[in-house]
């Protein structure tokens, strides 16, 4: 895995959008329109608060209230 090639190959997002997804996903799902160098994708939001919940443990962000979590846990069944 080169490293250094996937830190330069960041995402952003691909025009302003989230939509709601209707197909393939629970109803009302939020999924954002992404683009790196090479590919447009799309990326949900459930993924979105998984990278969050690590870069919190990671200390990169700050932490955020329990009650916060547990809430969005109920609404996303994960995280």
């Amino acid at each position: 895995m080169d490293h250094e090639k996937i830190l330069e190959n960041r995402a952003n997002l691909n025009e302003p959008t989230a939509t709601i997804a209707q197909e393939g996903c629970y109803e009302g799902c939020l999924v954002f329109a992404m683009r790196d160098q090479h590919h447009t994708f799309s990326l949900d939001v459930e993924t979105v608060l998984q990278c969050l919940k690590v870069a919190e443990q990671k200390g990169s962000v700050p932490e955020l209230p329990d009650q916060w979590w547990t809430r969005v846990s109920k609404r996303y069944n994960q995280v």
